[in-house]
């Protein structure tokens, strides 16, 4: 996790796996100080952002909708937002969340529909990337605010996010074998010598890569 540029005081992990239904976020918090962590909100839905939290950002480009946010503090509290527009959401009964505490940790899991709060029409295709960002806010002992992808203190700043990938590395890589394959077919044969040879060492790169 980041500070800024800088690499945060105090860790965070993020491990995400996207099921056919629903996208499963795992969020592991270290944390030396736990018995000074913030928990103000212990009702199942409140302004868990003022306490110590992690929150998942995702810009899935819907009309009417500035980012879609999913935020947890340490006792499993929800909250939800759509950025800063006046209606928000309310569907919460549509995705799910748990906290445990432990010794030096305390960890999230979250479970999101695609089409319930994502807004999406389901799983996207192998390849296809969201703007997305996870962060975490951190009162133990001091303020820290961090995030996987550097928005530099402004969680809401989604031309900062990172890219999330659907898919695996192979399928990525076979994604891209085969758009460069159907963009080299566009180029002529009949090329300067020096173009030809620039064409012939993709081809040779993509043979490679199918290997």
């Amino acid at each position: 996790a980041l500070r800024g540029f800088e690499s945060a005081t105090i860790q965070t992990e993020t491990r995400i796996v996207a099921g056919p239904d629903a996208l499963y976020v795992g969020v592991h918090c270290f944390e030396p100080a736990m018995a000074k962590l913030k928990t103000t909100v212990t009702e199942p839905i409140g302004p868990v952002y003022r306490d110590d939290c992690v929150e998942l950002f995702f810009d899935t480009k819907t009309p009417g909708v500035t980012l879609r946010q999913f935020v947890v503090n340490s006792a499993g509290s929800r909250f939800m937002g759509w950025g800063s527009q006046p209606l928000q959401p309310k569907n919460y009964g549509d995705w799910q969340a748990a906290a445990w505490r432990g010794e030096g940790e305390w960890t999230v899991e979250v479970a999101l529909s695609y089409s319930k709060v994502l807004g999406l029409k389901g799983r996207p295709a192998p390849g296809a990337a969201l703007a997305f960002n996870v962060a975490r806010e951190r009162y133990a002992e001091k303020t820290e605010l961090s995030s996987w992808s550097a928005v530099q203190g402004d969680f809401h700043s989604k031309d900062k996010y990172g890219m999330l990938v659907f898919g695996t590395l192979a399928e990525e890589l076979k994604g891209r074998v085969a758009r460069v394959e159907e963009e080299l077919k566009t180029v002529p044969d009949e090329l300067p010598p020096e173009e030809l040879a620039a064409k012939q060492k993709v081809a040779a790169t993509l043979t490679q890569w199918q290997q």
